[in-house]
């Protein structure tokens, strides 16, 4: 067998396994507040398309931040704040 057909040790997939952790801890958190975002999204845009979009772009930078975040029960205030910051921008 040679080197890059052996199978990866326990530290090599710790940091593969974590990342799938905090994506599955991030969704159990985040999606259950997308119909909000939503309609946050609509109004402070005023179209739907736009919406959609601050939405998705949105979870995509709550996602990459998401193991900054100090207090979990307070998901929901966060991602309006990076939503409200994506739509001034």
């Amino acid at each position: 067998m040679s080197g890059s057909d052996a199978e990866p040790t326990i530290a090599q997939e710790a940091p593969a396994r974590q990342g799938e952790n905090l994506r599955w801890r991030f969704e159990q958190l985040a999606l259950p507040h997308l119909g909000y975002l939503y309609k946050l999204a609509v109004r402070l845009t005023g179209k739907t398309q736009d919406a959609e979009d601050v939405v998705q772009d949105t979870y995509i930078k709550a996602l990459d931040a998401f193991s900054t975040l100090r207090e979990p029960e307070r998901i929901r205030s966060w991602l309006s704040q990076i939503l409200s910051r994506l739509v001034i921008d």
